[in-house]
């Protein structure tokens, strides 16, 4: 939704280039703290797909708190929220392809998960802009909520064949 919310910013809330700029920059802090810190101290004692999950879960509840938001704090607070769960989520995706990959199939796993990933961010801009523009901010937030269920819903699926990979390590 990177690709929408300086529309999304501009017309509900009057943003100009300066405004845009700041909160990009307040995005991206938010998310390196995230990683450094709570990643790199939550994942070994949580587990990365319990990590992972709860970065999922966030990231749905801030997208549609974005695309209701009709105050300027809770549009940020919502965008604080979105770095958030990419810099909870992100991290944990290739290290669960790594860790839940038979020997023989981690290479082959980790491309297609960097694969999909580059066919996400060249594509996803294009759909994103379509649908803000022909379908409303307010429905393509929601899609993007819906979206990251997805994962999430495999994750606990994984963790179900998997011993409970959801349980907080002791």
């Amino acid at each position: 939704t990177e690709a929408s919310l300086g529309f999304l910013a501009l017309e509900r809330f009057g943003f100009g280039s300066k405004q845009m700029g700041i909160l990009f920059i307040f995005i991206a802090i938010t998310s390196i703290i995230t990683q450094g810190v709570f990643v790199r101290r939550w994942a070994p004692r949580l587990g990365e797909a319990y990590v992972c999950g709860l970065g999922l879960l966030v990231c749905s509840l801030s997208f549609l708190v974005q695309g209701a938001a009709l105050t300027t704090p809770l549009f940020i607070l919502s965008s604080l929220g979105v770095a958030v769960a990419s810099g909870l989520t992100f991290p944990m995706f290739p290290s669960l392809v790594a860790k839940y990959s038979s020997a023989d199939r981690r290479g082959e796993n980790m491309g297609a998960l960097r694969s999909m990933g580059a066919l996400g961010r060249a594509l996803g801009p294009l759909a994103a802009a379509y649908l803000y523009f022909f379908k409303g901010s307010y429905f393509l937030y929601c899609l993007c909520a819906a979206v990251c269920l997805v994962p999430f819903l495999i994750i606990i699926y994984v963790s179900r064949k998997n011993y409970r990979l959801l349980t907080i390590k002791a």
